[in-house]
């Protein structure tokens, strides 16, 4: 067996996969090490978020280091708190209250409409799926893929959450979006209609299913304004 990329061989003729992987991790760890991917579906909100002591460089799958990852990036909490207060206006206000003597994190919300401070775990299940991938866009990582970022949000949200994405885009992120959502692609057509975003920095692509489950992908052709030819 011959592996190849981009048509050119590889000097590893007759390998397995697994010894592939071997010889070529120096070149795959960097690329993995600046990647960040997120699970469709996180834990429940908690009351208090454990904190570990340590200093992630990222959130994780399942956003498991969320409290250490915010106590450790005081940009990032900060540019979390802006988005949901003046970009979403989700929210009045946001806090990260830290007790390092108990070792925990709380998140509290003050609802914009009622001025009521609100723990995470006792809003709508929606804030605490949202969180995690604000939180992503305003990291360090280069590429981000996120998978049905929409479950559990208003269908209101999914544009907000288009912005989100386009900011990170415009920011020199990759980023890699599975989704179901109409409303998420109507959001980018209006974007690059505006100005706001490139045409050439997007590319659509749609799976197609069978019995046998995925079949095929297809490259979407869309003219400048990302409609459908």
């Amino acid at each position: 067996m011959e592996w190849r990329v981009n048509n050119d061989s590889l000097p590893i003729k007759n390998q397995t996969l697994s010894d592939v992987v071997r010889i070529l991790s120096p070149q795959l760890f960097p690329l993995f090490a600046n990647m960040g991917y997120i699970r469709p579906i996180h834990p429940a909100p908690e009351r208090y978020y454990t904190l570990y002591g340590i200093q992630p460089d990222w959130i994780g799958v399942q956003a498991e280091k969320m409290a250490d990852f915010l106590e450790s990036n005081p940009e990032v909490r900060e540019n979390v708190q802006n988005w949901f207060v003046k970009t979403a206006q989700l929210a009045h206000q946001v806090q990260f209250k830290s007790d390092a003597q108990r070792g925990h994190k709380e998140i509290l919300f003050t609802e914009p409409s009622t001025g009521l401070e609100i723990n995470i775990s006792r809003l709508g299940f929606g804030y605490s799926q949202i969180l995690p991938m604000v939180m992503a866009t305003f990291s360090k990582m280069g590429q981000l893929i996120f998978e049905a970022p929409e479950i559990h949000l208003n269908p209101s949200l999914h544009g907000v959450l288009a912005d989100l994405f386009i900011k990170g885009a415009n920011s020199g992120q990759q980023i890699l979006v599975e989704t179901h959502s109409e409303h998420v692609i109507y959001c980018l057509q209006r974007r690059i209609a505006e100005g706001k975003m490139a045409r050439a920095d997007v590319a659509i692509y749609y799976v197609r299913r069978g019995a046998e489950g995925i079949r095929g992908l297809s490259f979407l052709k869309t003219n400048s304004n990302l409609e459908y030819c």
